[in-house]
């Protein structure tokens, strides 16, 4: 076999030889540059996946970390006595005076828990009562879908608070 193609390649002529080392020079150049390709591209894949994977996790532990910070804010705003206090007369007490009084004292405490907060991409604080709303922000409330305010308004009634 290898004597019978060592012959066909002698009696080749010239030009023939010629073709034929070109064509398998560029061949072999093809090869090499189609695995270069092959191995660049998974590299880079590699690298993008890397990449994606790290600035995704740094995501994550930032909402996670804003959300438990949310999270705090609203326990402090329910632990709050004062807030609670005012919320229970608007609730029950049938004197004006006093409702307006409680009313004031909301409106002058949610804007402080919406300024210490505020870092936390929260846009607005909304205290909703079934006889008033004390918003930090009316405009941005206002801006909020209705589908979404209705939601939030059905869970918070669903598990009173």
């Amino acid at each position: 076999m290898k004597q019978t193609l060592h012959t066909c390649i002698s009696n080749l002529s010239l030009k023939n030889k010629i073709y034929g080392i070109s064509l398998l020079c560029i061949i072999l150049m093809s090869a090499a540059s189609l695995i270069g390709t092959n191995l660049t591209s998974r590299s880079n894949e590699e690298l993008l996946y890397k990449t994606i994977a790290g600035s995704l996790s740094y995501s994550a532990t930032d909402i996670s970390n804003r959300l438990t910070n949310i999270q705090t804010m609203s326990s402090m705003v329910l632990s709050n006595s004062i807030i609670q206090g005012s919320l229970e007369i608007i609730k029950d007490s049938n004197d004006y005076i006093d409702r307006t009084n409680a009313y004031q004292e909301l409106y002058r405490l949610i804007p402080d828990y919406y300024e210490s907060f505020k870092s936390n991409n929260i846009s607005y604080m909304t205290l909703y009562n079934d006889s008033f709303t004390v918003s930090t922000n009316q405009i941005r409330a206002n801006e909020t879908p209705a589908k979404i305010q209705s939601v939030l308004l059905e869970e918070t009634a669903k598990r009173e608070g």
